[in-house]
């Protein structure tokens, strides 16, 4: 707004002035107008070029995280897998184990029956011995 009245106060100004001097002043004006102009047109080139540079950069960056991304998702399908063969390998194990113990559990129930049938018949046998020879002490 004070430019437009600045500007229209150095017309006033200038309409007083004779021609020669309108001139001169209307060709100074055009000049600081080109300057600014020139002036203008690199500011708008530095401020591209500082776009393209961001816009670089940031592409750089993205590209980094993504392929960062990458690896990380990468170590972990990797651990997991290694995970997951180490659990199935325990499984393993634990199910050999299991069928071992379980082998020994039936050998020792069969060895209890065996040893259980001993007794019954020890007991049988000195049982009957007893009798006979209470039976011999009587007569």
């Amino acid at each position: 707004m004070r430019k437009q009245q600045q500007e229209e106060s150095e017309e006033d100004q200038a309409s007083l002035l004779p021609i020669k001097n309108h001139i001169k002043r209307i060709e100074e004006m055009l000049v600081l107008l080109n300057n600014d102009l020139v002036n203008d047109a690199k500011d708008i080139d530095k401020n591209r070029q500082d776009i393209r540079s961001l816009g670089e950069a940031q592409n750089k960056e993205r590209t980094e995280l993504h392929n960062s991304l990458l690896d990380h998702c990468h170590k972990i399908v990797t651990d997991m897998r290694e995970l997951n063969q180490q659990s199935k390998s325990e499984t393993y194990n634990l199910k050999q184990q299991l069928s071992c113990l379980n082998q020994d559990k039936i050998r020792l129930q069969q060895n209890l029956i065996v040893l259980e049938n001993k007794v019954i018949e020890t007991d049988k046998d000195i049982g009957f011995k007893r009798r006979n020879q209470q039976l011999n002490k009587k007569k």
